[in-house]
């Protein structure tokens, strides 16, 4: 993923949190953004982005107060949405090559009429993020 937030390639990074059917109950949607002349390719901006997301992910945690139960036996799955050019650029990259990406089931990134939690939102000079939940009205 690192290559993607370099590049300004990666749109979001969504966690999905599937009952035994695989279907979607929960999506934690990561939103990152930055300005389009500002490259976060210097390992010091990458770390800033890194501890960024930490403090986002931590809020993760706490958020089961606002969620209701999930059922028993879900799973999870990491999606990362990428810009239109994206694919075809990283499978030229032999990093990436040794960690083979697959296009995600239409079942695992789309829910039906989900209630929508904003968690976190930070706005800096180098970057924008966001974080919320979609959460499936009915999980039983």
């Amino acid at each position: 993923m690192k290559p993607l937030i370099e590049k300004n390639d990666a749109e979001k990074v969504v966690v999905v949190i599937m009952d035994k059917e695989h279907r979607p109950v929960e999506r934690f949607v990561f939103e990152i953004s930055q300005p389009t002349l500002l490259s976060i390719s210097s390992d010091s901006l990458l770390s800033h982005v890194e501890q960024l997301l930490r403090a986002f992910i931590l809020k993760i945690s706490v958020c089961d107060a606002v969620l209701n139960n999930n059922p028993p036996g879900c799973s999870f799955s990491v999606l990362v949405h990428t810009r239109e050019a994206a694919t075809r650029s990283m499978e030229k990259v032999q990093v990436i090559k040794d960690f083979p990406w697959i296009v995600a089931d239409e079942q695992e990134v789309h829910m039906k009429e989900p209630r929508l939690i904003p968690l976190k939102t930070m706005t800096s000079d180098i970057v924008k993020m966001q974080l919320y939940v979609e959460e499936r009205a009915q999980k039983t």
